[in-house]
């Protein structure tokens, strides 16, 4: 990426949101699963140190492969605006990257997206409408979306932008 061309910030706030509610999950989860383990393990014929053993020992390390892997998914994906487009880049599974460039004379229009969670605490999606088709391209997790809009309008052409 050139020197000119300027990063998109992407909120981690759907990220700590995610680890917090699925490490809830998983204390419920675990919670739930004793109970009912002590109750079954004549039926299992295991002792109960042995099952509170595997259920303290799965959980949490469901837990963390499914943290890692949220967290993995978020951070592969970078957005970036220059001088000719939007530049996404992702990264591919053995360490290199993909560069996409959308020309900006290809956008026919700009949306804003932001759920309740996403508006509290100033994120949301940027939605780009292409102009071959019904074809669309979503910037996740934008922070302060609304601040890149008219860098993005004075780029594209358009004065039209739809906030939902």
């Amino acid at each position: 990426m050139s020197e000119s061309t300027k990063q998109f910030e992407r909120s981690p706030v759907n990220l700590q949101y995610f680890l917090v509610s699925s490490g809830v999950v998983t204390i419920v989860l675990l919670t739930i699963s004793l109970i009912l383990l002590s109750e079954l393990r004549q039926l299992l014929g295991v002792s109960l140190p042995t099952l509170r053993l595997l259920v303290f020992l799965f959980f949490p390390v469901t837990w963390l492969i499914s943290a890692l892997t949220f967290y993995k998914q978020w951070n592969k994906v970078k957005y970036a605006y220059g001088d000719d487009g939007i530049i996404i880049e992702k990264q591919t599974s053995f360490g290199g990257s993909q560069l996409d460039t959308i020309p900006y004379r290809s956008i026919s229009g700009v949306q804003v997206n932001q759920t309740r969670l996403g508006q509290k605490h100033d994120y949301g999606d940027i939605i780009l409408k292409l102009q071959q088709g019904k074809e669309t391209v979503v910037l996740k997790l934008i922070s302060s979306p609304q601040k890149y809009v008219a860098d993005l309008q004075r780029n594209i052409g358009t004065s039209t932008v739809h906030v939902r």
